[in-house]
């Protein structure tokens, strides 16, 4: 597990620890969720909360006036939020309807730019609030262009395997590009179904997703089991707080009495800053509870975010495979890392972002069947070569190491495969870090001497190898953020190749 360190320049400057990128991604994300999700239970942060100049709140939903547009309304629900944010917290609120007739991308642009100009300002908070229809995308080319699926919204419920009419939808993934580029925090809350979707992994601020449900579950219609109303409900219990946070938040809407049972709430980062954004209400006749004023425990002076921080990457390396159990204890162990109130420097937060292991993955039967399809590959290549008059004789440009010389001589009467195994946990980039030479991994393929009349392979069946590893390699560099910007293009353009040549 790789940790990052962030401080700012005063000595009374919070700093910020965060894990950085891992060795391996971490193959079971429901394991990681889990162990972060503990992790972030069991750790303190700073006492100090993060005050804004201003908090502004753009409220969204379909058309409900027009009869037959939407089958959602939202109309009372939304009025009462709208009246918890605007009269409860001092809020400045905007309420913006989509309508029938106009794209509604485009007014969904409009609305979330004009927004965003008039009130992302440093130091403020945008909560942006949708209550209708949504689901993750089926558009398979539309989920390869982006790397991940996307999300559309829509006015009314689909059928089974109906597929959305492009022209009255909002993607998502387009609209949300503008709340990208203000400076400010942002809140998304989401009260649709498959609301988890969204989730996937601006350090110097906060962009966070509050959504209804998990990834693949249904919410319910407007009623007093709603998400919204649940969260008008905990709105008005937290606002004699002076502060607290969308966790804290998260957990009261949980607390509702008619809330269901069986639906989660999710709250997730939409980048890497962790720690969560503080609300608090603007309105200057609030005052803390009796409760709250006796308390020890009581939040310090709040402070603004601070911009200019810096961080410092490094890695602990445990000595044993970490279970969701342990993230409690991992926790405990980095407690006095925030608790510490010694100058000059002061940790605020600490937040796992991945954990990952200093074993190779690729078991021996993934090394077999690798080295199995790259020695027919190169039996192919060759077949192919000889058939078409091509001299093969000759050096190969890329030589692999671990495939050297003609076949027959590599590999004998159902020879062995020496094979180079990477090093798997590099101590350090510098050229004398000291690593030992990797060892030889012998594997026994059981691929006989082939006969004397070649059977030709059919390259899709090679192609359709290459393609599965190529899916392989692009799993693990969506999960590498310092990486896939590069890697994801040239990863579809090598897939896209291999597809029309078949």
């Amino acid at each position: 597990m790789a940790l990052t360190l962030k401080s700012s320049n005063g000595m009374d400057g919070p700093a910020q620890l965060v894990v950085a990128q891992p060795i391996e991604p971490s193959q079971d994300l429901d394991e990681l969720i889990k162990f972060r999700d503990i992790f972030d239970e069991n750790m303190p942060s700073s006492r100090k909360p993060i005050r804004h100049d201003s908090t502004s709140v753009l409220l969204l939903s379909w058309d409900c006036e027009e009869e037959g547009f939407t089958d959602f309304d939202v109309r009372e629900e939304v009025g009462q939020l709208e009246d918890v944010f605007r009269n409860d917290y001092g809020f400045n609120v905007e309420r913006q309807v989509i309508k029938n007739g106009a794209s509604p991308q485009l007014q969904m642009q409009m609305y979330l730019a004009t927004f965003v100009l008039q009130h992302g300002k440093n130091h403020a908070l945008l909560i942006v609030y949708y209550a209708g229809h949504g689901w993750h995308s089926s558009d398979r080319e539309r989920s390869r262009d982006l790397g991940r699926p996307g999300f559309d919204l829509h006015p009314r419920q689909l059928e089974f395997r109906e597929e959305p009419n492009p022209d009255n939808l909002v993607m998502w993934e387009v609209a949300e590009a503008t709340l990208y580029q203000v400076k400010c925090d942002v809140l998304v809350i989401f009260d649709c179904c498959d609301a988890g979707s969204l989730q996937f992994r601006s350090a110097s601020r906060a962009f966070e997703y509050l959504g209804a449900c998990d990834k693949g579950k249904y919410t319910h219609r407007q009623s007093e089991r709603s998400f919204t109303s649940g969260m008008t409900w905990a709105l008005k219990k937290l606002r004699s707080e002076p502060f607290f946070t969308t966790a804290t938040l998260r957990d009261k809407i949980k607390e509702w009495k008619h809330f269901p049972s069986g639906q989660q709430p999710v709250l997730f980062a939409r980048f890497d800053l962790p720690e969560h954004i503080w609300i608090s209400s603007m309105r200057k006749d609030v005052t803390p509870t009796p409760k709250r004023r006796r308390s020890s425990t009581a939040p310090e002076s709040p402070e603004l975010r601070d911009e200019n921080c810096d961080f410092v990457d490094f890695r602990v390396f445990f000595n044993k495979h970490l279970t969701s159990e342990d993230a409690k204890l991992v926790a405990n162990l980095m407690s006095p890392v925030v608790n510490s109130r010694k100058p000059p420097l002061n940790a605020r937060h600490v937040s796992v972002l991945n954990k990952s292991t200093c074993q190779s993955r690729r078991t021996l039967g993934a090394h077999w069947r690798r080295a199995k399809r790259l020695v027919l590959a190169q039996r192919f290549v060759k077949q192919l070569s000889q058939d078409e008059g091509i001299d093969d004789s000759g050096p190969r440009k890329r030589p692999r190491d671990s495939f050297e010389g003609d076949d027959e001589e590599a590999f004998p009467g159902g020879g062995i495969i020496d094979m180079v195994q990477r090093p798997v946990t590099p101590i350090s980039e510098a050229r004398d870090s000291g690593t030992e030479a990797p060892p030889t991994l012998r594997i026994e393929t059981g691929i006989q001497s082939p006969p004397k009349k070649r059977v030709r392979h059919d390259p899709v069946d090679v192609g359709e190898a290459l393609i599965r590893d190529l899916e392989s390699l692009e799993q693990n560099a969506r999960l590498r953020p310092d990486l896939h910007g590069v890697l994801l293009p040239r990863i579809r353009t090598m897939k896209a190749a291999l597809q029309e040549s078949e």
